[in-house]
C-alpha cells in the first residue's frame, strides 16, 4: 500500500509506492495515491517496474517500439 511521503514529520502532498524488486527496496513518488498505487500493482503483476520508470504500465520502451516498425516497414 503507497503512503504518504513526509520530510522532518510534515506531509510533502507527495505519496510514496514501495516494492522490493530482485531483493532491492525500490521506490517511486507520485503526486497522487492513486499513481503510487497502480506503480505497486505493475510491480506485482509483473514482478519488474515498468520501463519508462514513471509508474505507467508501459509494456514496451520507445526504442523498442521504433526498431520494431522499422522492422515490419515495407519497402
Amino acid at each position: 500500500m503507497s503512503y504518504p511521503e513526509r520530510r522532518k514529520g510534515v506531509m510533502t502532498g507527495k505519496w510514496v509506492g514501495e516494492r522490493v524488486i530482485q531483493g532491492k527496496v525500490k521506490r517511486v513518488r507520485s503526486s497522487t495515491k492513486a499513481e503510487a498505487d497502480k506503480w505497486e500493482r505493475y510491480v506485482d503483476l509483473h514482478g519488474h517496474a515498468p520501463l519508462d520508470g514513471t509508474g505507467a504500465s508501459v509494456a514496451h520502451s520507445l526504442g523498442a517500439v521504433a526498431k520494431e516498425a522499422r522492422a515490419n516497414r515495407e519497402g
